[in-house]
């Protein structure tokens, strides 16, 4: 039920989906049948993943099967959600669990993705190492540009920009992807998680490369994706950051980022704190959802919307707006929609 824009070619769209590796179980398979439908009419051209890729605790090793049972069988094979729901989807819905307009998965598009905390219960090493087709993860943090509207993710180029490519003049988007489960202190009486982030991070290097990235990038609009909110009314509001919260967010603020799209808590939100420009989406009901525990009572946070339902979230980037877009996981419809104006900063917000 996603309407068409009235012009596609000026639109770069992505699917973001959070918090969903379970092995097909709890609506997983039926949340990738909707997005499999939504990302055929965008046309969608990438996928984001906010974390928490593989439940209950990460993978193991490279050939780990839960890379094929939570993520290659669900979403990439020839029809999305596998063809049929084994067990946690809702069996009234198997008869339409399938690709009903015989063309190729339209899911079947290069995947970038980030940590969440449960995969830190893992090995993170297997995930960075994987080398599978639309597999993207190449580090714990890395960015990726989109140049135009049709155009699809790629490393910076030349001129202080890693990897390869053009990096001359502006570009359309440019997409941050941060590992925040080293940056809450929250972790250190985690044993299974911080034994494994004392071996191989640094937070402040991290930070120091988000700062300088964000402020060397010639994208019209910035977004940055990891797996922690920095707001939120579900299960995990509050979580101890440390300091790392309030310099996250200057880093954020300071460098204009339109949106940071996070997971984790499971459910749909978004949130708009007073006197701050970033917008902050939750989409981290990919499988699994957990209902909203924190009344609205914060004055300092205003809430477009909230919801404890099965979903994503659709990224939709052009010269003149940015667009983000709720869709049920459960029938298909369009729940909210946020959009950004361009002019007098990235940031500008057009009434939902």
């Amino acid at each position: 039920q996603i309407p068409k824009d009235h012009d596609h070619v000026s639109w770069h769209h992505f699917i973001a989906i959070g918090d969903w590796g379970r092995d097909g179980q709890c609506c997983q398979r039926d949340v990738a049948l909707e997005m499999e439908r939504a990302a055929a009419v965008l046309p969608a051209s990438h996928i984001v993943s906010t974390g928490d890729n593989f439940y209950p605790s990460g993978i193991k090793s490279l050939h780990d099967e839960q890379v094929e049972t939570s993520w290659s069988s669900v979403y990439m094979g020839e029809e999305a959600g596998g063809g049929v729901a084994k067990g946690g989807g809702r069996g009234d819905r198997d008869n339409k669990n399938k690709n009903i307009r015989g063309k190729k998965n339209s899911l079947i598009l290069p995947w970038h993705f980030v940590l969440g905390n449960h995969d830190w219960r893992g090995s993170v090493e297997s995930q960075v190492n994987l080398s599978l087709p639309h597999w993207n993860l190449p580090s714990r943090y890395f960015s990726r540009i989109i140049t135009d509207p049709n155009a699809t993710p790629s490393p910076r180029g030349a001129g202080g920009y890693e990897g390869g490519g053009d990096d001359s003049g502006s570009f359309l988007g440019e997409l941050f992807f941060i590992d925040t489960t080293p940056l809450l202190n929250k972790y250190k009486k985690d044993h299974r998680v911080w034994r494994n982030i004392r071996k191989t991070t640094n937070s402040y290097r991290q930070l120091q490369w988000l700062e300088n990235a964000l402020r060397t990038s010639k994208a019209a609009w910035k977004i940055v994706i990891g797996h922690h909110p920095l707001y939120t009314y579900g299960a995990h509001h509050g979580e101890n950051w440390g300091p790392n919260h309030a310099e996250l967010k200057r880093i954020l603020e300071e460098n204009r980022v339109s949106f940071y799209l996070s997971g984790h808590d499971h459910n749909l939100q978004c949130i708009r704190p007073v006197n701050e420009t970033v917008t902050h989406v939750v989409t981290g009901a990919g499988s699994k959802v957990v209902g909203l525990f924190r009344a609205y009572k914060d004055s300092g946070l205003y809430t477009t919307y909230s919801k404890s339902i099965h979903g994503f979230a659709v990224v939709s980037l052009s010269d003149k707006a940015a667009m983000m877009r709720f869709v049920s996981g459960e029938d298909g419809s369009v729940l909210h929609t946020e959009t950004l104006l361009a002019g007098n900063g990235p940031n500008r917000r057009l009434a939902s």
